[in-house]
């Protein structure tokens, strides 16, 4: 029988917010998952890679990552982060899926149950960790008793497919890059790779592209001494005059005009 000794202790919790940060598309660090993580998502036009799958995130979304897991965030989303250690309980904590979505009224009580553990967090005294304690097993048994109910959407999930394009698109923006030459990497025809990146991205390929393309390039105005064009070409763009057009439509200022007000 397993034994079930609680040993459950809070490490971290926090608001994390980046609608108005990121631009849509643009790729967190990969990382491990050290503990458990519970992601509550607010507000999303974004997703996440938990190891092999890519999870398009919408409000109301639970995601529950577990040690050892590979992510990456694709922004951007808004979303509540608690992140704990736990013991025993593995029978229960290993059926608890990857992700799971609550309606508005359940959504309500997590969210109430995660803004007590943030102001325990902060105002701690000597029944802090009792609360926050509570909270935590309350809500993974919310996700717990959802789950026996609920049948995961598989417009959520992503096959490897979509992983291995991005590796590929990210592995060679300085070249050309198309529908045609990427969807032949992964062997899948063009019609069917545009559905099936535009349903997990919530962008076309195309945009995908620019939007890489110009965050790498605002990295490089800044960090480095190199010249506009010298830029334009590591960023993929075959011209200073349409990286510029590029540049100014997305971003509404030249990027020589970007550079100086980021430095200023």
């Amino acid at each position: 029988m397993e034994k079930n000794e609680l040993n459950l202790k809070l490490l971290s919790v926090y608001l994390f917010k980046s609608m108005r940060v990121y631009a849509k598309g643009y790729e967190l660090q990969k990382r491990y998952v050290h503990d458990y993580e519970i992601e509550l998502i607010l507000n999303s036009n974004g997703g996440m890679w938990i190891n092999d799958y890519f999870y398009k995130v919408n409000r109301g979304d639970i995601i529950f990552k577990k040690p050892n897991d590979l992510t990456q965030g694709i922004m951007a989303y808004d979303c509540y982060c608690v992140i704990f250690k736990i013991g025993g309980y593995k029978q229960l904590i290993e059926k608890i899926p990857v992700i799971i979505n609550f309606k508005q009224d359940k959504l309500d009580r997590i969210i109430t149950l995660i803004d007590e553990i943030l102001r325990e967090d902060v105002n701690k005294d000597e029944t802090s960790e009792i609360i926050i304690n509570s909270n935590i097993l309350k809500i993974l048994s919310y996700i717990y008793k959802e789950n026996e109910n609920y049948n995961i959407n598989k417009d959520y999930v992503i096959n490897s497919s979509i992983k291995k394009s991005l590796e590929f698109i990210n592995n060679n923006i300085e070249n050309q890059l198309s529908l045609d030459i990427v969807s032949k990497q992964i062997n899948l025809s063009p019609n069917y790779y545009h559905s099936l990146f535009s349903k997990a991205m919530g962008i076309t390929l195309n945009e995908y592209i620019i939007n890489l393309r110009l965050n790498k390039a605002k990295e490089l105005l800044v960090k480095t001494g190199l010249s506009i064009s010298e830029i334009a070409l590591i960023c993929g763009f075959n011209s200073i005059s349409y990286f510029s057009y590029i540049f100014k439509k997305e971003m509404e200022i030249s990027p020589s005009k970007y550079k100086e007000k980021i430095l200023k």
